[in-house]
């Protein structure tokens, strides 16, 4: 392993040169940049996000603060409903109302990196809209290998520091069909638009919106995304029409509370290759990540 400590001094040892400005994170020769201090507005739930993010020959997949949803900001965590709080940005869903603009949009706030053998280890506090804390989170990042490109693991741990229960949710559970984001969401670039849709059950478009699976496919002429839940079968929010976007949402149709002092923690990776990928590639490129079978960059 190669010891990779520059600018901020990420202490992390890995074969992939990991560079720190201070802001961001490089990995690789121009994979991705992930910025950890971020200087949007308020309204736009400033958090922690990776963009661009490229294939091995540099073709570009993410879109960040696109026209018609800024706070959507490359590949992030976000969550639409947090007992009220938003760390979606943007408007909220309210019930028997629509979206309203509430002074409700949090933040998400980097405290520091830990070391760690073979990746970056990031702790991260999200904060109300008043800068009380809500969540404090520990966030593994890993880049690896596979056969037909290159894999970015991201596993999230997160905390309740609040006195009361945590109720997380999206705009379905508040009564919007179909809407149930929330989660690891990558704001795809417009090449994915009218891209298409794999999972481990078919092939498809956006009517694939919120049905269960272990891993989706976005695949366009030049580039696939796929994103794989390493811990279970879960709803899936995607567009391939409106706008391009993939978002493992496990509070797509239904609430999950933790308790005051609970830890909630979720584990994906994103494959990002070269080419338009048939399913049963997809297929195989998500057996090897759920068994293990990648290699460190």
């Amino acid at each position: 392993m190669e010891r990779h400590t520059s600018g901020g001094g990420v202490p992390v040892d890995s074969t992939v040169p990991i560079r720190d400005d201070g802001t961001a994170l490089d990995f690789g020769d121009g994979l991705a940049r992930y910025t950890y201090r971020s200087d949007a507005p308020p309204l736009e739930s400033p958090r922690p996000f990776a963009h661009p993010l490229r294939t091995s020959s540099g073709v570009v997949v993410s879109d960040h603060r696109p026209a018609d949803h800024p706070w959507h900001h490359g590949l992030s965590w976000a969550i639409a409903n947090v007992s009220g709080h938003n760390f979606w940005g943007g408007p909220t869903f309210v019930r028997g109302e629509g979206y309203r603009q509430l002074d409700n949009d949090g933040r998400q706030v980097h405290l520091g990196f830990e070391p760690a053998a073979d990746a970056v280890v990031q702790r991260v506090r999200w904060e109300a809209a008043d800068g009380r804390p809500v969540l404090a989170e520990r966030r593994v990042l890993r880049a690896r290998t596979d056969e037909r490109g290159w894999i970015l693991e991201v596993d999230t741990a997160l905390e309740n520091v609040t006195d009361g229960d945590l109720v997380f949710g999206s705009p379905t559970t508040e009564g919007r069909p179909d809407a149930g984001y929330g989660g690891l969401m990558l704001r795809a670039h417009p090449r994915f638009l009218g891209a298409t849709v794999f999972d481990e059950h078919g092939t498809g478009g956006d009517e694939l919106r919120g049905t269960r699976s272990r891993w989706v496919a976005l695949a366009a002429s030049d580039a696939t995304v796929l994103m794989v839940d390493r811990d279970a079968s879960r709803e899936w929010f995607l567009r391939t029409e409106e706008f391009a976007g993939l978002c493992a949402a496990p509070f797509f149709s239904s609430e999950t509370v933790l308790a005051s002092g609970g830890t909630l923690a979720i584990r994906h990776a994103v494959l990002v290759a070269d080419g338009a990928l048939t399913r049963p590639e997809a297929a195989a490129a998500a057996a090897r990540i759920l068994n293990g079978a990648t290699g460190v960059l």
